[in-house]
């Protein structure tokens, strides 16, 4: 199961992807599934069964429209989705996207949004909404963020919940 979150930059990256996997596509003993969320608003979120010698668009088996791959009931209904129409004895989910797991909190807008310049180099990056606070370092909005979204995808209720597909 690979779970790409593409609706970004990564967008163009995500279809090199899809199509490297699709070089070995699904197997006797291998399924592999896909949902991409693009970026645009003439790209929709769909669901593959990645197939060799194929197009992508010959492997869509379902059109989800928008959607937020940052919302973790998302991600469950893919994982559900998959397990109940690809059963098997092992699975392997892949996460695809910048690295923040399912949580899509942009933290420098909540950094600015409470009244905090955003700061790098010792200039303003991005100014607060209002009325300024006090200024917080990029490098330091990274090492918050980072031990956040640790915390986010190994403590939350819906890995414990995904254990029992």
């Amino acid at each position: 199961m690979v779970y790409l979150a593409g609706d970004n930059n990564l967008d163009s990256a995500g279809v090199v992807d899809l199509l490297e996997i699709k070089e070995v596509g699904n197997t006797s003993e291998i399924n592999v599934i896909a949902q991409f969320d693009r970026r645009g608003r003439f790209f929709r979120t769909k669901r593959y069964f990645l197939q060799k010698d194929s197009s992508l668009n010959a492997d869509e088996v379902d059109d989800l429209g928008e959607t937020n791959t940052g919302d973790p009931d998302v991600l469950q209904s893919f994982i559900e989705w998959g397990a109940e129409n690809y059963p098997t004895e092992h699975y392997l989910l892949v996460i695809w996207n910048h690295g923040a797991g399912w949580d899509d909190t942009n933290v420098y807008r909540a950094i600015t949004n409470m009244n905090y310049n955003i700061i790098r180099k010792h200039t303003v990056a991005q100014p607060a909404n209002k009325a300024v606070q006090g200024a917080i370092a990029t490098a330091q909005i990274r090492k918050i963020a980072d031990q956040r979204f640790r915390r986010a995808l190994f403590s939350t209720t819906r890995c414990a919940n995904m254990s029992t597909l």
